[in-house]
């Protein structure tokens, strides 16, 4: 694209106008666009048709068509006062009266010049600036705004072929402020691009190269030390999400620095008024097992935009995010979990739809107990299978659950996620990589939804008759103490129930937790246990194990924040007084 291509899309839009072309009056622009289509030609501005002239006392006159009158207090800067001509003349075309505070009552446009906070020493302000001539006019503000402070520009290119193309033009805008900082390229799905990175864009300053921060607290707290105690104007310019970047900044700032309660600034207006948010919530209470501490934060997202908003906060504060569904195969540390649990509670994600042709979508915090009562009800088979499972289809997308022989990529037809690119994604079964307790894709990223499909139709009456023979199956073989679900993954070539009940490890216990009698792989909570006691439940079963049979046991139930292996360490050697029978 060239100048004149611009110029030419413009002028073929004016000839297809037919009744005014409103212009500015003021440089060349006016000049360039004097033929039209027919339409009336007017001008606004200090010589134009609808005349607007700044006066002493900071207001604006207007003349000529507009009649004598007088706007207070218009906004600062020369091209927010051409912009309010402009949209003062389209008012009167329209023969819309307007008072003289029309302008300075005006809100302004979400990114451009919003002052995000303004104190005594500190002025925060974000703007939607994303080329150069645009960033000198926004520096001018500024600069007009507050002309006895220090100017602290944070600025985001936006994709790598604009800045490969404006690179030295961008320096040359941004060596006008007092001190400045770059944020890594926003691509906008562009490839990374020789030239147009945000190390080149260093490389074009003349002068001392600005400092590049990362977007997370330490880029945040680098940009504080550097702002010190003002008085001071930072602002966050460009048009990718720099927006976040600032606004955390914001709440650090407002809540001094004091993280749990700029979490919650920070998602002020960001989050729908029926996303439940919480700290410090209890979590055993959500878990099978009924162990563990608590949350250090909390939320039920109402819809898809509150999951987002939700985890890019998650991202921009540094948070591990896990996703809760009823708790079952988890277990919850005793000092419990520094990131973010969300669980999807709300009526949004306990939707289930018959479909019609065998097939039937559900929600991810559908239980799959609910799921099989839907499928029964419309006659869909091929479901029972779940029937006994404490989980919702969520965890059960991610984990592939199964049970009497089946799989949950057994009855899928597609599947609604989120990718690790925080990418909404809708794929087909084939498209999925799946195996013994895992999906790939969906363990790097959240299941939404999916549609299922039955493999035949039956009476219902049948299909209850097989999910009531599978729950007896489920009461006669497992424990009712509250338990996480099978602690150990079944090792190649056996079954780690066996394993536990041929070597004697079944009733072994410390503290509260025990080894089922029931079933070996269950270990079950009998009541006070803590996480403490299971894990080294876990430790001594898997010693005895491998010390008797040689097999390795690997768990199967998540440990929450932690990995197993760090946990675990090596096998050990059994220890004398081991209650093991």
């Amino acid at each position: 694209s060239s100048a004149a291509m611009l110029d030419g899309a413009f002028l073929q839009l004016i000839a297809r106008t037919k009744q005014r072309v409103l212009l500015s009056s003021e440089g060349d622009l006016s000049g360039r666009f004097i033929e039209t289509g027919g339409a009336e030609r007017l001008t606004f501005g200090p010589g134009g048709d609808f005349r607007v002239l700044a006066d002493a006392d900071g207001g604006l006159q207007l003349g000529g068509r507009f009649g004598e009158a007088r706007i207070e207090s218009p906004p600062v800067g020369r091209f927010n006062q051409i912009n309010g001509a402009a949209a003062l003349a389209v008012l009167s075309l329209l023969n819309a009266g307007f008072s003289a505070d029309v302008l300075s009552s005006f809100r302004g446009m979400a990114r451009r010049q919003t002052v995000l906070h303004r104190d005594l020493t500190l002025t925060v302000v974000e703007d939607y600036a994303h080329h150069p001539t645009e960033i000198t006019a926004l520096i001018d503000c500024l600069r007009a705004m507050e002309p006895e402070r220090r100017l602290v520009v944070v600025f985001q290119p936006h994709r790598y072929s604009r800045t490969k193309q404006f690179k030295h033009a961008f320096a040359d805008a941004l060596q006008a402020v007092d001190q400045l900082f770059l944020l890594p390229v926003y691509a906008a799905h562009e490839s990374e691009l020789d030239g147009g990175r945000v190390v080149d864009l260093v490389e074009a300053f003349d002068a001392e190269p600005p400092e590049v921060l990362s977007m997370d607290p330490d880029g945040i707290g680098r940009l504080v030390d550097s702002v010190g105690t003002g008085p001071v104007t930072v602002a966050f310019v460009g048009a990718g999400d720099i927006d976040h970047f600032g606004g955390m900044f914001t709440s650090m700032h407002r809540t001094e620095f004091e993280s749990s309660a700029a979490w919650c600034d920070f998602l002020k207006g960001r989050v729908s008024p029926e996303c439940v948010l919480k700290q410090e919530e209890p979590l055993s209470n959500k878990t099978t097992m009924r162990i563990g501490g608590a949350a250090r934060f909390y939320a039920e997202p109402s819809n898809l935009c509150d999951l987002r908003a939700l985890l890019r906060a998650a991202k921009l504060f540094g948070l591990e995010t896990f996703y809760l569904g009823r708790g079952s195969n988890l277990l919850v540390p005793d000092e419990g979990f520094a990131g973010l649990v969300i669980r999807f509670s709300g009526p949004a994600w306990r939707r289930t739809e018959v479909l019609g042709s065998g097939r039937l979508w559900t929600a991810a915090g559908v239980r799959l107990k609910e799921i099989c009562g839907h499928a029964a009800k419309a006659g869909l088979a091929g479901f029972e299978f779940l029937e006994g499972i404490p989980g919702a289809i969520g965890g059960a997308l991610r984990m592939n659950a199964g049970a009497m022989g089946n799989w949950m990529f057994d009855v899928v037809e597609r599947v609604q996620f989120l990718d690790e690119a925080g990418q909404l994604q809708d794929l087909p079964k084939d498209a999925f990589h799946f195996g013994y307790r895992k999906v790939e894709e969906i363990s790097r990223g959240i299941a939404l939804g999916a549609i299922l499909k039955s493999a035949e139709v039956e009476t219902e009456a049948s299909i209850r008759d097989r999910m009531h023979s599978y729950s007896s199956s489920r009461k006669e073989s497992q424990p009712r103490d509250p338990s996480a679900g099978c602690i150990f993954k079944n090792p190649h070539g056996n079954f780690a129930g066996k394993l536990i009940d041929t070597y004697g490890v079944k009733g072994m216990r410390v503290g509260a937790a025990e080894v089922s009698a029931v079933h070996g792989n269950f270990i079950v909570n009998r009541g006070g246990a803590c996480a403490a006691d299971v894990i080294e439940l876990v430790r001594q079963v898997r010693a005895v194990i491998h010390a008797k049979s040689g097999y390795v046991l690997e768990p199967e139930v998540l440990l929450l924040g932690k990995s197993w292996d760090d946990v675990l360490g090596e096998i050990e050697p059994i220890k004398e007084g081991m209650n093991h029978g």
